[in-house]
């Protein structure tokens, strides 16, 4: 049953492209002032600067529509996984709340989703499922919302079920409910390189307060040292460290995201962007 599954969720690989493409089609379509190829332009500039392992500032106007194009499709092939193989694990139970922080364009939703709409098509039973999208950026969780998801659910309709919220807050401030099984992942909240020791500290915090039943930490390797960091802070608290790198992780999609990229190559004269691949 599970290859059952992953064979339906692979063969969208061409679905969730497009899907991707046309919300950036939408959005440019919506953006017609002077200033958007500029803004495009500059935060392309910050992109590659996070791409080298730097830090990035998320305050631009076209934040989320830059990086879906050059980080979402690969943010969504990394979560699947790790999403697929908890959901599928988790079927007996009621009711699952993802508090997902740093939730950006919504990659950890999507992979929810299409895990989910997956299991709905295929008759299989499927937990309730609650997410809230915690970020500090306006502009990410808007084009989340509005693009990114709108696109999602009307391709795939079953995921309107899928209760989300979207909370513009720093995740050191978030109340979620007093849900019982809650699942934390705050992949690539720590990228940031200032303050690793305190922002372990806060985060410790945080885990004592809402006590998840399973914690998901990612980031990119050249930031790995800060997010060991945070992980390393909390197995006093009783959770257990499975370490394993994204890369060692066989992910679900493959090969170029040609979509995308026919998008891409419009923008090419006037941003600096290249194609992508999963």
């Amino acid at each position: 049953m599970e290859q059952k599954i992953l064979d339906w969720i692979q063969s969208k690989q061409n679905v969730l492209d497009k899907i991707i493409g046309i919300a950036a089609e939408d959005f440019r379509f919506n953006n017609q002032n002077k200033n958007f190829i500029y803004d495009c332009s500059e935060t392309s500039k910050e992109l590659w600067n996070l791409g080298q392992g730097k830090d990035l500032c998320y305050d631009r106007p076209t934040i989320g529509f830059i990086y879906s194009l050059w980080y979402h499709g690969k943010r969504v092939n990394t979560f699947l996984r790790y999403f697929f193989n908890l959901i599928t694990q988790s079927l007996d139970e009621k009711y699952i709340e993802i508090l997902d922080l740093g939730a950006g364009t919504g990659a950890v939703q999507w992979a929810v989703g299409i895990t989910y709409a997956a299991l709905k098509d295929l008759n299989i039973r499927t937990p309730e499922i609650h997410i809230i999208n915690v970020d500090s950026s306006p502009f990410m969780l808007q084009y989340n919302e509005k693009y990114l998801w709108e696109y999602f659910v009307n391709e795939f309709p079953v995921c309107r079920e899928i209760k989300i919220d979207y909370t513009v807050n720093s995740w050191t401030n978030t109340e979620a409910n007093k849900a019982t099984n809650i699942w934390l992942s705050a992949s690539y909240l720590f990228d940031h390189s200032e303050n690793s020791s305190e922002i372990a500290i806060e985060f410790e915090k945080l885990i004592e307060e809402h006590k998840p039943n399973k914690l998901l930490l990612l980031s990119a390797k050249p930031k790995k040292y800060h997010v060991d960091v945070v992980a390393n802070s909390i197995l006093q608290l009783g959770y257990s460290n499975h370490n394993q790198s994204t890369s060692s992780l066989l992910q679900i999609y493959s090969g170029n995201l040609t979509y995308i990229s026919s998008k891409i190559r419009k923008l090419k004269k006037a941003i600096s962007l290249k194609p992508l691949s999963q």
